[in-house]
């Protein structure tokens, strides 16, 4: 079979179809779709059948042979390759068939068909010229994919959002065909056409589409027509209040049925969403000459959402005229906004939001950025696929712009926190958390050149090369030109290319053209590299002449790239004095002296950037004198959500805890870190009321940069809870960048440690905590390896430990473990877990292996079970266990062992699970007699915050052992019921 692509496309065609000044050319061209399609959705089976009817017209100079499709929903069948990029989402999901395609008839004659995954190809039975145009019919049908992963299209219970769900023709441009494999994480290129679609469904169920709605009056009853024609700028009005009326429902034709005719022109694709249990609220924007009749704006929601939906048609209305002022008229007659089943992804006048969020600003934030899209790439028909930048980034910059104007600069949090909880939460300012995220992953080298094409981008790269960069950069580059010149130059790409392809060169010459600058150092440096600034302010010398004071304000240029900076010199009396220092001082050169003279009074403090506009990779050198640091009282939880840019934080918080020992313990503790990676100090103090002892952390951590990306150094000092100890360790870590960002990427983990502990007070040990007297003094290295493929996500771990000179106990250990978690069919998954360990010498017993959890030194590290008194005041000193050991809940945590091993099996399905174990702890002098446990468990992990956001991430999970087989105990086989409330995990996650 002929390969359906080539493996690179040809270069733009020679000829005047780009102008150097950003405009169209007077040869420019483009193809049209036309698209007639009647489907049926079938609850049985989860199908969706359908003919389409395909006009295509050959608008190229060239005499075409062939043509080329996307057939997406392939993606989904099993064992099918690309679906490994599935993981960027979390999870793989459950194959289905794909498209099915019945016949495809060109003229009337069948065509031949060779499919390859995602792409298929069809010769022509006769050439189609220049100016020609084609007739298609096609018969296809497909199984709707499970939103278990959220890949922009699915179901969820009786809820349908029908999108890549037909045969569609590829672009073709001056390159040739572009039938880029789908693997799921760049997104598309479609050429531009009408639409007129009519889709049979459930007589109960409510549709929105792409399109004005063209037979409202056969599917609404007379009253939802009512109040669909009474929607204004003025009101929201609520058309579909509940259940579909009868009415309608015989009025859409037979009894079980219903078809809703949908049409539409200038939009580059067609989805549709359907339920029985839609709530449809609809408004207006207001009439302009442009667009004499406004355009309807509807939302698609659940009752149980109406909390976080009810004023969202209001908000999508203002935000539809709010982009409509900034980059030109919203040109199509209706928008629509839809909760569900899938979540942020954009369509022509369709989008999906979030269902709500009680902490974050949902679905506000979503809806505008989505809605945004609706400019970049629903009407200027970027290539995602190529240059994901292009919309996402755009429309990222456009997100932040928008928050500020509706919300104002706390537009990250939800608006109804109570002003309490708002007043312990950072300022919440969208584009500062974008430029915070570019910044963690710059510092470490942790990114790639914008213009990447989307699926050569590592997953754990792509959010910060295709949204967070780029919006960023769109700051600086309107600072660089002016906001004025900038604005002026932003409609103008939009106004020029309407409805066509541009590519990234097109925006770079309309920039240019319009601000009358040549900005090619620009386009260089921050799209087409990934050179990183930072400048910092080296001194200040001041004098006192006869026309007042004067300063020589040294900077240097510690990076690679130039830009132009605001230096802001504080004055003594009060007033300051903003110094721009142009970009083309750094031509050849590394450090520069401004001399400004006049001030009225000397300075007293001076910084560079002070909008924080410039992503300076360290801005901890761009003050004088010395370095800034803030210093605030909130909750340790909120210390590294949104750091700030340009200080040190030190943040201090009560410090309070519970042990059997101390009593209540009442402190104060301090978080500083620079960014949320730099510099991180923790500090505590505490007092027992009980015991009337002084306690006290002091633990430092912070990034050898110059070794790489995750390489970070940490030392403590601690006493707490009856004992004393201290350490020092380094950890390489090049997949993790710290803060707020997470990766789901391979990486490798290694950490080398040597930590002493002595136990002073054995009154503070828990009754399930064998701890022996004496300072322990141990070196350890361990290594982990996770990674992930189309099977699933596995990890591999490893430990060496051993006692160091000055310990009490001369020994050595060694374990390991693998794990796998497996995705099965409808959202279960299948948890393995293979765990073995040994020791050698005089092993101290709070590091010996447990058969249940984990050992007596990893308990004292985490807050919770240092002592009994937290949990024992909540009765669960005997039934709480910390994940990890041998991880059998069955078994007797008491016991401990030089030796262990495990295997744990666990069936999940959501909340719930199945589990099974076998192994033990034991020493050379018992032979070794495994404990076998299986019961049923409930539990979470529990994740607070999104994709770009991560406060907290925990796991709780209650287990029962039902039957537990430990010979070594009297009644210890048989059926009985026990639970285990295991915390931090399944397996010590």
């Amino acid at each position: 079979m002929r390969p359906p692509h080539p493996r690179e496309r040809r270069p733009p065609a020679a000829g005047p179809t780009r102008l150097p000044d950003g405009r169209p050319g007077p040869g420019y061209w483009q193809q049209q779709v036309d698209y007639r399609v009647e489907a049926t959705l079938r609850l049985a089976g989860h199908r969706v059948a359908g003919t389409e009817w395909i006009t295509y017209h050959n608008n190229s100079p060239d005499t075409l042979t062939e043509l080329y499709w996307h057939l997406y929903q392939n993606l989904f069948q099993p064992l099918h390759e690309p679906r490994r990029r599935l993981r960027i989402v979390g999870a793989a999901p459950a194959p289905t068939r794909g498209i099915a395609i019945f016949h495809l008839q060109a003229q009337g004659a069948e065509l031949a068909r060779e499919v390859d995954r995602t792409r298929m190809r069809t010769p022509l039975k006769q050439p189609l010229l220049p100016g020609e145009r084609l007739e298609l019919r096609v018969d296809w049908d497909y199984e709707v994919p499970t939103t278990e992963v959220d890949l922009r299209t699915g179901r969820h219970g009786a809820d349908y959002a029908v999108a890549q769900w037909y045969p569609q023709i590829a672009m073709y441009d001056e390159r040739g065909w572009d039938v880029s494999p789908y693997l799921g994480q760049g997104e598309f290129y479609l050429e531009f056409g009408s639409w007129d679609v009519r889709l049979r469904v459930p007589a109960d169920y409510v549709v929105a589409a792409t399109g004005t709605l063209e037979n409202a009056d056969s599917v609404l009853g007379r009253d939802e027509l009512q109040r669909l024609r009474q929607a204004s700028p003025d009101s929201v009005v609520h058309v579909v209040t509940g259940p579909i009326s009868r009415a309608a429902r015989r009025r859409g034709g037979p009894a079980r049925w219903r078809s809703w005719h949908f049409a539409a022109t200038g939009v580059r694709d067609f989805v549709w969403t359907a339920s029985p249990t839609y709530l449809w609220d609809a408004t207006r924007t207001q009439a302009t000459g442009e667009a004499p009749g406004g355009a309807l704006v509807s939302t698609f929601y659940h009752a149980s959402e109406r909390r976080y939906w009810s004023g969202a048609a209001a908000l999508a209305r203002r935000t539809i005229e709010l982009y409509s002022s900034r980059l030109g008229v919203y040109p199509y007659p209706q928008v629509t906004a839809v909760s569900g089943p899938v979540t942020g992804m954009e369509y022509p006048m369709l989008v999906f939001g979030n269902p709500g969020h009680p902490l974050l600003n949902e679905p506000a934030r979503t809806l505008i950025h989505e809605l945004g899209h609706q400019w970049i790439p629903m009407v200027v028909g970027s290539n995602e696929h190529r240059y994901a930048l292009m919309d996402e980034g755009v429309v990222t910059f456009m997100t932040a712009r928008a928050l500020d104007t509706t919300f104002g600069p706390d537009a990250l949090f939800s608006q109804r926190l109570p002003g309490w909880l708002r007043s312990l939460l950072p300022s919440g300012d969208e584009r500062l958390l974008d430029q915070t995220i570019y910044l963690m992953a710059a510092r470490v080298g942790r990114e790639m050149p914008m213009l990447t094409p989307s699926d050569q981008i590592p997953e754990e790269l792509y959010y910060v090369a295709e949204y967070m960069k780029p919006a960023t950069v769109l700051f600086m580059l309107q600072d660089v030109v002016g906001p004025d010149a900038f604005g002026r130059a932003l409609r103008a790409f939009f106004e020029r290319w309407r409805f066509r392809h541009p590519e990234p060169d097109d925006f770079f010459n309309t920039v240019d053209d319009v601000a009358g600058r040549n900005l090619d150092w620009f386009w260089e440096e921050w799209f087409r590299q990934t050179w990183t600034l930072d400048l910092a302010l080296r001194d200040v010398r001041q004098a006192k002449g006869p026309g007042g004071w004067s300063a020589q304000v040294r900077l240097a240029n510690l990076g690679r790239a130039i830009m132009p900076a605001t230096v802001r010199l504080e004055l003594a009396d009060g007033s300051s004095r903003d110094v721009r220092v142009p970009e083309s001082v750094w031509s050849g050169v590394e450090e520069y002296t401004a001399v400004v003279d006049s001030l009225p009074a000397p300075v007293r403090r001076a910084l560079v950037d002070p909008g924080l506009v410039l992503p300076d990779v360290n801005r901890m050198n761009e003050h004088w004198p010395g370095k800034r640091v803030r210093a605030d009282w909130r909750p340790e939880l909120t210390m590294d959500l949104l750091p700030p840019l340009d200080a040190y934080r030190l943040g201090f918080s009560p410090s309070l805890g519970y042990s059997n020992a101390a009593g209540a313990e009442l402190g104060l503790s301090a978080t500083g870190s620079y960014l949320a990676t730099d510099h991180r100090l923790y500090a505590a103090v505490r007092a027992g009321t009980r015991s009337g002892r002084l306690d006290g952390e002091l633990r430092f951590s912070d990034p050898i940069l110059s070794w790489g990306a995750g390489v970070s150094w940490r030392a403590d000092l601690f006493r707490v809870e009856g004992r004393v100890g201290g350490g020092v360790g380094l950890e390489l870590a090049p997949g993790a960048w710290g803060g707020l960002i997470t990766s789901r990427a391979a990486n490798t983990h290694i950490r080398l440690g040597l930590d002493a502990i002595t136990l002073q007070d054995s009154s503070y040990l828990p009754v399930r905590a064998p701890w022996a007297r004496g300072t322990l003094v141990a070196g350890s290295a361990s290594i982990q390896r996770s990674f992930s493929n189309a099977l699933g996500t596995g990890l591999l771990a490893a430990r060496l430990e051993a006692g160091a000179p000055g310990s009490d106990w001369s020994y050595g250990k060694g374990q390991a473990e693998a794990r796998w978690d497996a995705p099965l069919m409808l959202g279960s998954h299948l948890l393995a877990r293979v765990a073995a360990g040994s020791a050698s010498g005089d092993l101290p017993a709070q590091t010996a292996f447990n058969p249940a959890e984990a050992t007596a030194l990893e308990r004292f590290d985490s807050r919770l079970f240092r002592s009994a008194g937290v949990l024992e005041a909540f009765g669960l000193a005997d039934n709480a266990m910390l994940g990890g050991g041998g991880a059998i809940p069955g078994a007797d945590p008491l016991r401990l062992g030089t030796r262990m091993a495990a295997l744990n099996l666990s069936l999940q399905q959501g909340l719930f699970e199945l589990f099974g174990d076998v192994g033990d702890a034991w020493t050379r002098e018992r032979s070794r007699r495994p404990v076998r446990d299986a019961g049923v468990g409930v539990g979470a992990d529990l994740d607070l915050g999104q994709r770009d956001i991560h406060l907290l991430h925990w796991g709780v999970h209650l287990r029962l052992p039902l039957w537990v087989d430990d010979a070594r105990e009297p009644d210890g086989s048989g059926w009985s019921f026990r639970w285990r409330l295991v915390l931090g995990g399944r397996w010590g996650d």
